[in-house]
């Protein structure tokens, strides 16, 4: 009976699906050492109860009673006991196991691979993606890190790193300092980042050591190419720096040498002062952007110094000239640049003050030179100066400025000379009344109403003896007889003379030339241009078609001569060699003037079609005193006959002149000593053999 009313008492509690103990997390905690003396105790206390009472009696305590109860009870008491133990541990089994799963599952989902070790090292289980990885299928293949697959582990290091993660606290990341290398069964590396922390064992006592490894392979392998290339690129760096080492030993020299050769095309030979050259190429005076300040520029022209040259022997012209270069070396210390422009003339450029002071200094320029003096012989030569003076400002280009200053030359030695003049507002609006400037308009009446007109000056070649061509001048000749310089007029004139409004009059002007110069056979004649004409293809293409008509009508022979002027504008320079190209192509030549005198003539010499070059007359002019002058004549001459150039000199004026340039081989010359400009009309009325 005792029996079957605890069975039913199990029963009925199992049928109510009620639990048999208390909550789990109590028993987690009290029941692994106690449960089962608990419940065996429990369970016997509840049966002997009931047996007793189901017994009854006056004595149910008696120790038959009592016996009976207890025999009749302990089995069913131990089988209690068994059924709810087992159940329970089941119950335990199953929830730990399904967390396992749970666990594992989270572990296999992540992209990095992670394995998880019991508290001793001891392999508790590996992801997915860390068997994939390495190629280890299960964890009997994985090796003991101190002898297995992990590369640079020894034992030390690894017991020192699990002597650090045992003392890391639950929950708290650790990383080791560098990647770790795996090496796979096929030879393969892989560089895993490592991070490591503690987590409570979810399926009981103790700590396990989870560990994130993420496959930094492909970063390793790229930093690796990157440090081989930065090794071969060092490597490469050093041989370079040593090619480079000796390229720069070989530039310092070339450099050296170009400073010698820019000083030598920038100085002027004699006197050892900045030369015309110089002011506009290197000492930047023309590039208004460049131009930071205003300037005072003095023209300086020694009076009467061709006598000096006239009376004495031509080193006392060349001690002269020294001599004031020094004056002028020695006036110039605060700011000052003096320069040489060829002949008896100077340059003197200093920073603009103001009207009265830049007068003061033109007058102790002209004093200072006037007391320079030399001794030839026992006697003190010396000669007076006088002076241009203009303001060179910011907004105003250096042509102007000295034309200005040429202006104001000219006006002071017109006045006898050893004075000094600054072509300041009042100075200008005198001239402009004297007719000294003129606009486009004044320009057009005068086309209109026949003052212009061309003249012609002869080529005189000293191998035959005869004129071999002509160079046509424009002279403006107003109706009282005066003419107006070309230096005036000549860059408005230019501006207005190739309008097609004019056409007839330049069709015109050019017949009056050719109909005289016609009645020279084997002769030729050459136009002056701007350089920049040649830019335009209307223009270039007209200019041929009158070219032929004019040559196949009069016979004379075309020679485009390029104005050295128009070089330091604006201008297109492959336009222009294009174009000259269709006009020597078209069978005229092409002579560039003024040649020796701009570091741009060597450069047009190289890139344009060139077939003749006319030495300009200041060098020939400095062929009389100076041999460096002369040396430059004959190389220039040497330079043009091995390019097949013709040389032709210009400004002859002396006898002198004349056979220096024959030594160079130079027997094309043109100047006043062979024949002077002249209208083409007296050409043919005088005899021109008797006129020479």
């Amino acid at each position: 009976m005792e029996i079957w009313l605890t069975w039913c008492f199990i029963y009925a509690r199992l049928s109510k699906r009620e639990p048999l103990m208390f909550d789990t997390d109590f028993l987690k905690v009290f029941l692994p050492i106690w449960y089962r003396v608990a419940i065996t105790v429990t369970l016997a206390v509840l049966v002997v109860v009931s047996s007793i009472l189901h017994v009854g009696g006056d004595h149910p305590f008696n120790l038959l009673s009592l016996t009976a109860v207890v025999a009749s009870t302990t089995p069913t008491t131990f089988l209690a006991t068994y059924w709810v133990t087992s159940t329970y541990e089941k119950k335990t089994a199953s929830q730990r196991e399904e967390q396992r799963q749970l666990f594992r599952t989270f572990l296999d989902s992540q992209s990095t691979a992670i394995i998880v070790q019991n508290d001793d090292f001891s392999w508790h289980y590996m992801s997915y993606a860390y068997m994939a990885q390495t190629g280890i299928a299960s964890m009997e293949d994985a090796k003991n890190p101190l002898n297995g697959f992990w590369e640079e582990r020894d034992e030390l290091t690894v017991l020192k790193d699990r002597e650090n993660l045992r003392n890391l606290r639950t929950g708290v990341l650790d990383e080791l300092p560098q990647p770790l290398v795996f090496k796979k069964n096929t030879g393969d590396r892989l560089y895993f980042r490592v991070q490591s922390k503690w987590i409570e064992n979810p399926n009981g006592k103790g700590r396990l050591l989870l560990t994130n490894l993420e496959n930094v392979t492909d970063l390793i392998n790229y930093q690796q190419r990157i440090e081989s290339q930065a090794t071969n690129l060092k490597k490469q760096s050093e041989e370079l720096e040593k090619a480079n080492e000796k390229l720069r030993e070989s530039n310092n020299l070339i450099n050296q040498q170009k400073s010698e050769l820019v000083i030598q095309a920038y100085t002027d030979p004699l006197t050892g002062l900045w030369n015309r050259l110089a002011l506009k190429n290197h000492l930047k005076f023309e590039d208004d952007l460049e131009r930071g300040q205003d300037f005072a520029i003095y023209l300086l022209n020694i009076d009467h110094f061709k006598s000096v040259n006239d009376t004495y022997p031509h080193r006392v012209g060349d001690a002269l000239l020294m001599a004031v270069a020094q004056t002028l070396r020695d006036l110039s210390q605060k700011g000052a640049t003096p320069l040489r422009f060829g002949g008896g003339e100077f340059l003197v450029i200093a920073p603009w003050r103001d009207v009265e002071a830049v007068r003061e200094f033109g007058g102790t320029l002209r004093h200072a030179v006037g007391d320079t003096h030399i001794q030839f012989e026992g006697k003190l030569v010396s000669r007076t100066s006088s002076v241009g003076i203009a303001k060179l400002s910011r907004s105003k280009s250096l042509d102007v400025s000295l034309s200005l200053a040429e202006l104001a030359l000219s006006e002071a030695k017109s006045l006898g000379g050893n004075r000094s003049i600054v072509a300041d507002e009042a100075f200008q609006l005198e001239m402009e009344t004297r007719g000294a400037f003129v606009t486009e308009l004044e320009v057009e009446a005068g086309l209109l109403a026949h003052e212009f007109k061309y003249y012609v000056q002869p080529i005189y070649n000293t191998e035959r003896k005869e004129f071999e061509g002509f160079e046509t001048l424009i002279r403006w000749i107003k109706p009282d007889g005066s003419v107006i310089p070309p230096s005036m007029f000549l860059v408005v004139f230019n501006k207005v003379f190739f309008r097609p409004e004019f056409q007839d009059i330049r069709t015109r002007m050019r017949n009056d030339v050719l109909i005289n110069i016609s009645r020279y056979p084997n002769t030729y004649v050459s136009w002056n241009y701007e350089l920049d004409q040649f830019s335009s293809d209307d223009f270039t293409e007209q200019f041929i078609t009158q070219a032929n008509e004019t040559e196949s009508i009069y016979g004379t022979k075309t020679i485009v001569e390029i104005s050295e002027r128009a070089v330091f504008g604006n201008i297109h320079f492959g336009e222009v060699e294009r174009n000259l190209q269709k006009v020597r192509d078209a069978g005229f030549l092409i002579a560039l003037d003024d040649f020796g005198t701009e570091n741009s003539n060597f450069h047009r010499l190289m890139r344009f079609p060139i077939d003749i070059i006319k030495l300009d007359k200041s060098l020939i002019d400095d062929c009389e005193i100076s041999e460096t002058a002369r040396s430059t004549v004959l190389a220039l001459s040497m330079l043009a006959k091995r390019v097949k150039i013709k040389v032709i000199g210009e400004g002859i004026e002396s006898e002198r002149q004349s056979i220096v340039l024959n030594k160079a081989g130079v027997t094309s010359q043109q100047g006043y000593l062979h024949a002077k400009p002249m209208d083409p009309h007296i050409l043919v009325a005088q005899d021109v053999e008797n006129m020479h």
